[in-house]
């Protein structure tokens, strides 16, 4: 029916498999020679040693393809009748071999040796080579490896390198030398692929090869025994009790080591372990409404730590689960209430709460207290639940703030005074007191405002005492009016003391008559009476003659330039409310020293 064909062989095909038939019609009557048919292969190909052609136009293999070697063929079909004269026709039939997996992979060897450290994990240990005849790159050709023996425990990965096509073997968990000092494993490899031959053979089995696995020792960690232990405790538990003892073992054969005991984990700082016994002792009072305790549970982690290099530590875990006592008094949630002096707000409801777990808590009692002001004659309590409370009014009573005791009482009896402030107040549209306040926020107000003006006062009080300082300081002085004719000091400039004979002129044998009745008495303006302001004025004076010690030029007396007049020595200047000693000019210092010997020295009264 068709001159040429192209078909599709896998390279694995079986011997003497029929893989393909060539369709032939003969327009001559059926059942005649004229329309019977014979097939038969061009016998000068050399394809023909490869493949066949039955009386019925079916072809089939001779032999086994080979992609490597051979990729297509190319077949003449004749096809003949038995008719007189006979008549055939031929057609062309393209073969075109398809790579297939009719090759096993093989172990480059069939055993391998890996050596690991028993802490080791997620390394690799080995490397497996195969060889594969078949396509590379191809499912035919990339290797599957699978461990069936000595990988009980799952310690152990195999994976394909896609481009060498290598096993990579991992260990994926750390082994246990004192388990056991090697591992013998067995694995076997095979492709994507399925293998399958062109010979009818059974089957060849997938090839496979061992590993011996060596471990070598390595320091392990402690072993805590048990890993976690749980306790009950009565919270309040005085401290110094001994809690619980924790062991553990070395698991190493060939090294012992040390083992001491640390605490871990202790959020709140209740135990304490001993070194070497592991005794772990309570060290403060257990509270079982700590913030660090969860459902009850209280829960400490222990480390037991070999001496090895580096240290290793194994875990212990304490979970202590704390009874309740009733060591809490109940008490209201909210102790401020406001209730509208008119309509049907004429009750507030009152809750309870208390840190202990029943049975040491609600249902709660309540009672009030007529402490004050015949309470229980404008209040009553009503409707109760297991831990709130109706409290109502019975009367009209004035608006304002009231406060109200109550006792609250648990379900052991153990009760607590609480205080209720209530602000009875005209009500809005939505029953709410307006601009409502509580007592604790107006105190705090009140708190803030006598501060702002204590603070004002201080102020205002520092103010003033600096403004007084300062008038104190800058008060202007009188003129300091000196006689007539005594000395004043023109030259301010600074340098050693210089003797200077006293040139005429610059003292008198008399003087005034009446200002000097005393030879050793002094008079002063009344502004300089004070001995304290003299020695401050001279001080001030030797300072200034100091600072100019670096003048290069000589100093120079000056002639005071007044009129012809008797000149008056200091001491000789008296004041009736005030006699100063004749040594306060003793002290004055070398600077001072030549109008000292002036007016010591040369002036006489």
């Amino acid at each position: 029916n068709q001159s040429f064909y192209t078909v599709n062989v896998p390279e694995n095909t079986l011997v003497g498999k029929k893989f393909f038939k060539v369709n032939v019609t003969d327009a001559d009557e059926e059942n005649n020679p004229n329309s019977q048919v014979s097939y038969r292969l061009d016998p000068h190909a050399q394809s023909s040693e490869y493949f066949s052609l039955d009386e019925f136009g079916s072809m089939s293999l001779k032999r086994c393809l080979d992609y490597e070697k051979v990729k297509s063929y190319t077949i003449i079909v004749h096809a003949n009748d038995h008719g007189s004269p006979k008549l055939s026709s031929s057609a062309t039939v393209n073969i075109i071999v398809k790579a297939a997996n009719k090759h096993l992979p093989v172990f480059t060897e069939t055993s391998f040796t890996a050596k690991v450290s028993e802490n080791d994990t997620n390394v690799v240990i080995r490397r497996l080579s195969v060889t594969d005849a078949d396509l590379p790159h191809t499912p035919a050709w990339r290797a599957k490896y699978s461990i069936v023996e000595g990988n009980e425990g799952g310690y152990y990965k195999i994976e394909t390198d896609a481009k060498s096509n290598d096993g990579i073997l991992t260990l994926i968990k750390h082994l246990d030398f004192e388990a056991g000092h090697q591992n013998q494993l067995k694995i076997t490899v095979e492709n994507e692929e399925p293998f399958r031959t062109c010979l009818p053979t059974s089957r060849r089995g997938a090839e496979f090869a061992r590993v011996a696995v060596i471990v070598n020792d390595m320091n392990d960690a402690p072993v805590v025994n048990p890993p976690e232990i749980r306790i009950v405790k009565m919270e309040g538990l005085s401290p110094g009790n001994e809690l619980v003892t924790f062991t553990a073992t070395d698991p190493d054969t060939l090294f012992k080591n040390k083992i001491r005991f640390v605490i871990a984990y202790d959020p709140d700082g209740w135990v304490t372990v001993d070194e070497e016994t592991g005794i772990v002792t309570n060290v403060q009072k257990l509270d079982r409404e700590s913030p660090y305790v969860k459902d009850d549970i209280y829960k400490v982690i222990v480390h037991a730590v070999d001496d090895a290099t580096p240290p290793l530590t194994g875990t212990g875990i304490l979970n202590i689960l704390l009874r309740d006592v009733n060591d809490h008094k109940p008490y209201l949630i909210s102790s401020y209430k406001e209730m509208c002096d008119e309509g049907d707000m004429r009750q507030v409801i009152l809750t309870a709460a208390d840190n202990d777990m029943p049975p040491y808590s609600s249902p709660f009692t309540f009672e009030l207290l007529d402490d004050e002001h015949n309470a229980k004659e404008k209040w009553k309590l009503g409707k109760t639940t297991d831990n709130t409370v109706e409290f109502m009014r019975m009367s009209e009573v004035p608006i304002g703030n009231y406060t109200i005791f109550l006792n609250v009482r648990d379900q052991q009896g153990l009760s607590k005074r609480n205080f209720l402030n209530l602000r009875v107040c005209h009500c809005d549209d939505k029953n709410a007191c307006p601009d409502a306040m509580q007592p604790t926020a107006r105190l705090a107000s009140h708190a803030i405002i006598v501060l702002f003006v204590g603070f004002l006062l201080l102020l205002i009080s520092l103010l003033c005492l600096l403004i007084f300082m300062n008038k104190e300081h800058f008060k202007p002085q009188k003129s300091y009016q000196e006689p007539k004719g005594s000395l004043k000091e023109y030259n301010e400039e600074g340098g050693i003391p210089v003797d200077n004979e006293l040139l005429p002129g610059m003292w008198r044998e008399e003087i005034y008559p009446g200002f000097c009745p005393a030879k050793n008495q002094t008079k002063f303006d009344s502004e300089y009476h004070n001995r304290k302001q003299l020695e401050t004025f001279f001080q001030q004076n030797i300072e200034l003659h100091n600072n100019m010690d670096g003048v290069n030029y000589k100093p120079h007396s000056y002639l005071c330039e007044v009129e012809d007049r008797t000149v008056l020595h200091l001491n000789c200047l008296n004041e009736a409310e005030s006699v100063v000693e004749s040594n306060y000019l003793d002290n004055t210092g070398s600077s001072f020293a030549p109008l000292a010997n002036v007016s010591q020295q040369y002036i006489k009264c």
